[in-house]
């Protein structure tokens, strides 16, 4: 199974390691690490920030997410509070892992926070052999679509009504090769 659980202890903390360096060269000192049910409350209140009603998860879902799951999800820690978080998900019929959702605070955004994310789950999803990395972006999201393409995201589909009435959605996709490893970090 694909999970973060079966990585080797080493490898997992070498790419923890590289991603929090990148982060703290940003934003000075801050911690990441695996969220758990206590920290539902900082996750809530980051998705009020990113997200409008109807899309942010609700304490239920976060719930499941964390304990029902096969998800993992690292945040990134400043303090007291929740700066950004990443949560993958690996899904087995593709053999991939798949970026169920990122979020940035917006008095970070724009200082390498969803880079470094994205960088760590394409480590991360090489090092757990997934054939890809797959995500969903509003496409009136320039900068995270800027962000993806960077990377060599291509579009599988466009999700119409993804993100509310008239606010359409891409499925994106990066192939992964066992030798991208430790590539963007």
């Amino acid at each position: 199974m694909l999970s973060l659980k079966h990585l080797p202890l080493p490898v997992l903390t070498e790419q923890l390691a590289r991603c929090q360096l990148r982060l703290q060269q940003s934003l000075g000192t801050c911690e990441l690490r695996l969220l758990t049910g206590q920290d539902i409350p900082a996750l809530l209140g980051l998705e009020r920030y990113c997200f409008s009603p109807h899309l942010a998860f609700g304490r239920r879902r976060w719930r499941n997410l964390l304990s029902h799951s096969g998800c993992q999800t690292l945040g990134v820690w400043q303090g007291e509070r929740l700066l950004a978080y990443l949560c993958l998900f690996p899904h087995l019929g593709w053999r991939a892992l798949e970026v169920r959702c990122l979020a940035v605070h917006w008095h970070v955004r724009r200082r390498g926070v969803a880079a470094a994310l994205v960088d760590l789950a394409l480590g991360l999803g090489a090092h757990l052999q997934a054939r890809s990395l797959r995500l969903e972006v509003d496409e009136d999201n320039p900068a995270a679509c800027q962000l993806y393409a960077g990377r060599q995201f291509v579009p599988l589909r466009r999700l119409l009504d993804y993100y509310g009435e008239g606010r359409h959605g891409l499925r994106l996709m990066r192939a992964l090769a066992v030798s991208d490893g430790l590539s963007g970090l």
